[in-house]
């Protein structure tokens, strides 16, 4: 009894004196003290380095310390379920550097990745240039970094099953050069301490997959898909709230696929803000203290976009960019075009709750158009505006601004005892198809001919 005591104590308090400890190499157990170049293994305050070779088993049930723990490439770190790592306190180097590889079952918590004699100099909480892969009921917990949470080097690939929470950092939460696929839970939380910080950086391959949750809460950006190689792909959910600059700013692809979810809410500038290519195939709301989508860029809906209760527009688009609506867009708050385009094709479904203000744009509407505002709408420069479906110009106010050349429906003049007012109603284009049928009156007995149909 005595000597399990003992060595208890040991593995608990093992080496006070901070050093960097080295596995010898081939497969063991990391609490193996024989397995580490200073016989006893590593402590707290002890950076701990795995070099090629190495096959490391963090065992079941095993509490590990560590200021700092390095993969070299070529070796593997294997965390076992009910298995923990705790990293804290180190001060340049990244908490945990994978160049190998990492299997990952149990709990991960590193804190505290601070310099504070020089916090450029700080580490990251997880710098990859290997391979992670983070399995179903892992957990990953990082706290209080002077630069990213986890940083995906050129050659590094995360693929992640488990839960992982991300707090605090000073530089971005995720920032991502090669590979960062999602299948589990994300929640990264920013202190907004560095105004050009984002909740995540994407460089190259970005996939939230249809099991994937995502949640941003402030940060620069929820996510900054802005290089020329950044592809971003959401089949999952992917909600990017409280941005300062904008929930998703995206500035070559993304792509929100069939039966994903997109919600950017309660974004300083915009909820989206867009300078290269965005389809949409599902479900996207967008909600800002500001505009609600503002475009430079391409954007194509096949599904639902909402934006509502914007302080601003809803979208504004500037010049070059377009907007193709095939399904369902719905804007509150009006749409502003600066040398922009929006069409409407012949499946859209185009609401505007707010003011239209166009200069030098092109709208046009191949089959349902509502207009819901009941004041003047603001035309200046040459614009292009088309109807050739139905628009429901609710309140007459965009008469005189746009060619017809199918149906018009707007505000009825006067009271109608039975019958529908032709000229207060409907206007018909050069090429509307409606048949003639039924004559209308509009009184039921001895009233006027208002409209034959």
């Amino acid at each position: 009894m005595k000597k399990f005591l003992t060595l208890l104590i040991a593995f608990l308090f093992i080496n006070t004196s901070y050093a960097t400890v080295t596995w010898l190499g081939g497969a063991g157990n990391w609490t193996n003290g024989a397995n580490w170049d200073n016989g006893v293994g590593v402590g707290v305050g002890d950076d701990a380095i795995i070099p090629a070779g190495g096959n490391v088993t963090i065992p079941l049930g095993v509490l590990a310390f560590a200021k700092s723990v390095e993969v070299q490439s070529g070796a593997r770190l294997r965390i076992h379920t009910t298995a923990t790592l705790e990293i804290d306190g180190t001060e340049d180097l990244s908490g945990l550097t994978i160049n190998g590889t990492l299997f990952h079952f149990g709990t991960i918590n590193i804190y505290n990745v601070i310099n504070p004699s020089n916090f450029l100099n700080a580490g990251n909480g997880i710098y990859c240039n290997g391979r992670i892969v983070t399995y179903p009921n892992s957990t990953v917990n990082i706290m209080s970094t002077d630069d990213e949470g986890i940083a995906i080097g050129a050659a590094g690939k995360l693929y992640q099953y488990g839960t992982t929470t991300i707090e605090d950092t000073y530089s971005n939460g995720i920032s991502n050069q090669n590979r960062f696929y999602n299948y589990g839970n994300i929640h990264i939380y920013m202190n907004n301490i560095n105004p050009v910080a984002n909740a995540i950086f994407n460089a190259r391959h970005f996939r939230n997959y249809a099991t994937g949750y995502i949640v941003t809460d402030q940060g620069h950006s929820g996510l900054a898909n802005t290089t020329a190689t950044s592809i971003a792909k959401n089949y999952g959910s992917l909600i990017l709230s409280y941005a300062t600059h904008s929930g998703l700013n995206n500035g070559n692809n993304f792509i929100n696929h069939t039966d994903a979810s997109l919600m950017a809410s309660h974004s300083g500038f915009a909820g989206i803000y867009n300078t290269g290519n965005l389809t949409n195939w599902s479900g996207c709301s967008v909600h800002s203290n500001s505009t609600g989508i503002y475009s430079f860029g391409n954007i194509i809906n096949h599904d639902i976009i909402s934006t509502y209760f914007n302080i601003n527009n809803g979208i504004v688009g500037q010049i070059g960019s377009t907007f193709q609506n095939n399904y369902s867009l719905s804007v509150r708050e009006g749409i502003y075009l600066d040398g922009s385009t929006i069409s409407n094709s012949s499946l859209g479904s185009l609401i505007i709750d707010g003011r239209l203000n166009l200069n030098n744009s092109t709208i046009s509407n191949d089959w349902y158009m509502e207009c819901i505002y009941n004041a003047a709408h603001v035309f200046t420069g040459i614009n292009t505006f088309t109807n050739n479906g139905i628009l429901d110009d609710r309140y007459d106010k965009l008469s005189g601004n746009f060619t017809n050349t199918q149906v018009r429906s707007h505000k009825q003049s006067g009271t109608l005892q039975n019958g529908v007012d032709f000229p207060n109603i409907l206007d018909l284009g050069a090429f509307s198809t409606v048949t003639v049928g039924t004559t209308w009156y509009d009184a039921e007995i001895g009233g006027t001919a208002v409209g034959t149909y």
